[in-house]
């Protein structure tokens, strides 16, 4: 039975990063990722500053049903840090935080088992992380040595500019508090220092063609849905200086677009569903994800902003 979606008195229809205007409705949407339920969703979108909204917002008891419970199996991580594809790319991503700091202290907030943690302490970086899930940690206290704290970022408290580096990967969505969560950044980060987001891109080309369908929406765990001028005036606010935007993800952007084709089923993948997936689906998405990323529009984004004095 689906179940319609309601507005309760206590979540606002009102923008909170415009202040006062009112949302408008953009569509409905439902949990086509995970599937717990057939609880129907509102994505509500601002007119002027153009954020999006899951509406209505769970509260972090109410959504913590709406995460299944991840196992962090031992060989398929291992499997996954030494993947040459995978590898690279996390070695791509801290060559780009190295152009703007090339070395010091950074916490990875959603660390997930350490993966990105242990290639920036490849390249030289005193490493952190924040992580909420006891399997992962304990993952990669043991088997990486790594230090990664356990708990929820909106009650942990961190020492006044100590980083030289916070990052976030696809992270960033799932925050109750974004804003409140960027002032928090702002205070652990040295000035200089850099703040590095990737998020899935709202205003991407497969956002437009997808729209409730699309694989990164990811309804209700994602709460916001940001675009590149929305986070670039979030950050702004908060008193970073944006100087870069990188549309390009070779982990995403193609899975974007084929996850939104072609979604293994409930009950795992077939035989069919996977040979249409490789010879089919992803050699049609990758191309097509480059093009949409060198226009600009890619299925997610990363911003860089630097601290200022």
């Amino acid at each position: 039975m689906t179940v319609l979606p309601s507005e309760p008195s206590s979540d606002p229809i009102f923008c909170e990063l415009c202040q006062g205007v009112m949302l408008d409705r953009a569509f409905v949407a439902f949990d086509r990722n995970q599937r717990v339920d057939n609880r129907a969703f509102v994505v509500m979108l601002c007119p002027v500053c153009r954020l999006g909204y899951t509406k209505p917002k769970l509260h972090p008891q109410e959504i913590a049903r709406y995460y299944p419970i991840e196992y962090y199996n031992l060989a398929v991580e291992l499997i996954r840090e030494r993947h040459r594809r995978l590898r690279r790319i996390r070695r791509k991503r801290a060559e780009g935080i190295c152009r703007f700091v090339p070395s010091g202290r950074l916490i990875d907030i959603g660390a997930g088992t350490g993966l990105f943690m242990k290639t920036a302490q490849e390249f030289g970086f005193q490493v952190e992380g924040l992580e909420m899930s006891h399997e992962a940690i304990e993952f990669g206290r043991k088997i990486w040595k790594l230090n990664i704290r356990e708990g929820d970022l909106n009650q942990m408290s961190f020492p006044d500019q100590w980083y030289d580096v916070v990052t976030l990967s696809q992270v960033f969505e799932h925050l109750h508090e974004p804003q409140a969560a960027l002032k928090k950044f702002s205070a652990m980060i040295k000035p200089g220092g850099l703040l590095a987001i990737a998020v899935p891109n709202f205003q991407s080309i497969q956002a437009r063609v997808f729209r409730c369908k699309w694989f990164h929406l990811d309804v209700p765990r994602h709460l916001y849905h940001y675009s590149p001028p929305v986070l670039r005036t979030m950050v702004t606010a908060a008193g970073f200086k944006v100087v870069d935007v990188n549309f390009f993800s070779p982990e995403h952007n193609w899975a974007g677009i084929s996850e939104s084709l072609l979604r293994t089923g409930g009950n795992g993948e077939s035989f069919v569903h996977k040979a249409v997936r490789k010879l089919v689906v992803t050699p049609f998405s990758k191309p097509i994800a480059w093009l949409e990323a060198a226009l600009g529009r890619g299925g997610t984004f990363e911003l860089y902003a630097v601290k200022q004095a």
